[in-house]
């Protein structure tokens, strides 16, 4: 038996993808915070925000995630290993389509980035990615050695399908 109910963090934009992270949920959200909004959607541009949890159903006020992660384009669908100090995220990868920056192509990517016990190193993107193809959304198996994502890369069955990276070391 479940008891589904509409959590009060939610704001009128989209808000989707939470991952829990120690004694927070971490989430994608639209919300009014970004300077640009996109133009497929109308929105702002998606950050990533934490909000405090308790163990309760209810969430504490959510504030941007801290860390230094959030860029002028979209990130969103956090990750994390168990003990809580790497994190892999979809974060939008934009090719310019012309020398002024009109037509530009973007394409999701995957970023990982290392928790120093103060802030979130430098994201870097993940080495086997295709800049012709997007990546996104990740998910990590409890071991934190399969990384589980979608990509709409040649080989696939539909427009985009599931595919999982053993990792090998570091």
């Amino acid at each position: 038996l479940y008891l589904l109910r509409r959590v009060a963090v939610n704001s009128e934009a989209s808000d989707f993808g939470p991952a829990f992270l120690g004694k927070s949920v971490v989430f994608a959200s639209s919300r009014k915070r970004a300077i640009a909004k996109s133009n497929r959607t109308g929105e702002s541009f998606l950050d990533l925000y934490a909000a405090p949890y308790s163990g309760k159903p209810e969430l504490g006020e959510p504030q941007l995630f801290r860390g230094g992660l959030n860029t002028p384009v979209h990130e969103a669908n956090p990750t994390f290993t168990a003990d809580g100090k790497e994190m892999f995220f979809t974060r939008d990868l934009v090719k310019k389509g012309t020398e002024n920056g009109k037509n530009a192509v973007v394409q999701l990517a995957l970023f990982h980035a290392k928790w120093d016990g103060e802030k979130w190193g430098d994201a870097t993107p993940l080495p086997f990615m295709d800049d012709k193809f997007s990546f996104g959304h990740p998910a990590l198996s409890p071991d934190g050695k399969l990384l589980y994502f979608v990509s709409n890369m040649d080989g696939g069955f539909g427009a985009t399908d599931l595919y999982v990276v053993e990792r090998n070391g570091e």
